[in-house]
């Protein structure tokens, strides 16, 4: 080898090996991590807060049993609709009810009874009240007679006392009459109360619906005996249905009676039903298992669900808050520690953790309530290793951004490989720029560059390229140059930077090397290049990066 080539392969030799220390250096002193970022700005949100639960019962109505005995009838199956007052079953009552008729014609007999004895009562007296208007008659004209001396005055005097004899006798049959009717009075109030309490326990033992609604369950059986408190059926208002949910607690101050809700159930695939916010309960629900952080139920009611939701099946409910203009965070900036939101606040080239108080989320953005004020800048996904602190690069380029599928970006890796101007020198950095896997990239652009390679030497004699090929154009004599050089080992290593691997291959076949020998040097310094391509791609990235 001549001394300026051996000059000039040591100093590229040299080169990489400065930049890969380089780039090595760099990425093990710096300690800034690349993130993205968002500015806080003010936006219409009109988010939605979904919360699961289960479908309640309607409002339910325990029938309980209210006397002791034994079940004659049910009236009813479960569910039957039934009507507000509505029979659901009878209890075996018939000693009570043969008490209460008994106790119904003694009244009765009673009733009678006294009326015979007021009127005979009565008919005394008028007769004494008779009587006693004719004694004072008598009294008055004898009295005018003996002023006149017309009668001795004795026959007066005996008129006097049979007026005396009268008034008392009709007194002692006024006081008897008024002894005899409180007397009786009481007598008849004692059975009709006696009465009044046989119909009483009759109609407990006639059980009915307190409501309308629709049976939910039958507690009881024909001919079993009850007691007092026993539940004998369960009614159900199922016309509206009801969802009990938990919301979250950052969540529910938005949640307020009245807000539209969207409704959906395992139960009933592919239907949603509309309903809303019916009452906010006042107490949180302390953390278990499956819901770790504070909740506060909230029950939904869905008039247009009556029979579609059963009782107790999973229930997924959306609650539609109204539109209003907040400043907003990415969902993915949010973190929590013990449970509490922060974000990651850029302070120059650092990060301060901050903690917000967000008023409700739709599916993208979280509106914040304190914390964060429009302008500032927060991390959007923060990385892992990203502390209170931390020193930060915002990234230049989102690979992301660029829509092309994995495949789709493979592809033209390996197109840019196999093109006479690309090889694997430019395909490396190219695919590492568009997000994919480096140690894949590079393994895929030194197959496609080695590809046309081996088609080359297997048709070179077939295709006569050696009668076709111009030897007149730059590269094709600067392959001449080096082969007679370094020969066809030497032209092979320098072909992907000097004249490009496919005029190499071709001037080597054309100087007479063997196609398997030319494959074999070619691979080697191909397979060279794309380790040294590959790993300047990555630490220059990683440079870059931090210097700019």
């Amino acid at each position: 080898m001549k001394k300026p080539a051996r000059k000039w392969l040591t100093a590229a030799i040299v080169t990489g090996l400065l930049t890969m220390l380089a780039g090595g250096y760099y990425s093990y002193h710096s300690d800034r991590i690349a993130v993205d970022t968002f500015k806080v700005e003010t936006r219409t949100v009109a988010p939605q807060v979904t919360a699961s639960g289960t479908v309640q019962p309607g409002e339910e109505t325990v029938v309980v049993a209210r006397t002791a005995g034994f079940v004659r009838d049910v009236l009813v199956e479960e569910g039957q609709r039934v009507k507000s007052g509505q029979i659901l079953v009878r209890l075996d009552s018939d000693d009570v009810r043969i008490k209460k008729e008994s106790a119904s014609a003694g009244l009765e007999n009673q009733q009678i009874s006294l009326d015979v004895a007021r009127a005979v009562l009565a008919a005394k007296v008028r007769e004494s009240q008779a009587r006693l208007w004719l004694a004072r008659e008598r009294v008055n004209r004898l009295r005018t007679l003996a002023e006149a001396g017309a009668i001795p005055q004795q026959q007066l005097d005996e008129a006097e006392v049979e007026l005396v004899a009268a008034e008392q006798a009709a007194l002692a049959l006024a006081e008897e009459q008024m002894t005899f009717d409180r007397f009786q009075e009481t007598r008849l109030a004692q059975t009709a109360a006696e009465v009044r309490l046989m119909e009483y326990q009759l109609d407990k033992g006639v059980i009915r619906a307190e409501r309308a609604g629709t049976v939910l369950h039958i507690g009881v059986k024909k001919g079993e005996a009850v007691q007092p408190g026993t539940v004998i059926a369960i009614v159900s208002d199922l016309s509206v249905a009801r969802v009990g949910v938990l919301v979250k607690e950052s969540d529910i101050g938005a949640v307020v009676p009245g807000l539209r809700v969207t409704v959906s159930s395992p139960s009933v695939p592919g239907e949603e039903f509309a309903g809303v916010v019916k009452k906010v309960g006042l107490v949180a629900r302390a953390p278990s298992e499956e819901n770790p952080d504070p909740a506060i139920p909230v029950t939904v009611e869905i008039p247009a669900a009556a029979g579609r939701l059963r009782s107790g099946v999973t229930a997924e409910a959306t609650i539609h808050i109204a539109a209003q203009q907040a400043p907003v965070v990415p969902l993915t900036a949010i973190v929590r520690i013990d449970g509490k939101p922060y974000v990651f606040v850029v302070d120059g080239d650092r990060v301060a953790l901050r903690r917000i108080w967000p008023a409700v989320n739709d599916k993208e953005w979280a509106a914040i309530r304190k914390g964060v004020s429009p302008g500032e800048t927060v991390v959007v996904s923060p990385p892992d290793d990203l502390t209170e602190l931390s020193r930060i690069k915002v990234k230049k380029l989102d690979s992301s951004a660029i829509s092309l599928s994995p495949a789709a970006k493979y592809l033209a890796v390996a197109g840019l490989a196999a093109a006479p101007w690309g090889e694997v020198v430019i395909a490396i950095p190219f695919g590492y720029g568009l997000g994919l896997s480096l140690p894949v990239v590079t393994g895929l652009a030194w197959l496609a560059n080695l590809f046309p390679v081996a088609v080359i030497c297997l048709f070179f004699r077939r295709w006569n390229l050696s009668q076709r090929f111009r030897l007149e154009s730059p590269r094709a004599k600067r392959a001449l140059a080096l082969i007679n050089k370094y020969g066809t080992p030497g032209l092979a290593l320098l072909a992907p930077v000097t004249t490009g691997v496919y005029i190499a291959s071709a001037i080597c076949l054309m100087s007479g090397a063997p196609p398997a020998r030319v494959f074999a040097w070619q691979a080697l310094g191909l397979a060279g290049w794309a380790a040294v391509a590959g790993a300047a791609t990555f630490f220059g990235f990683h440079l870059a990066e931090r210097l700019f």
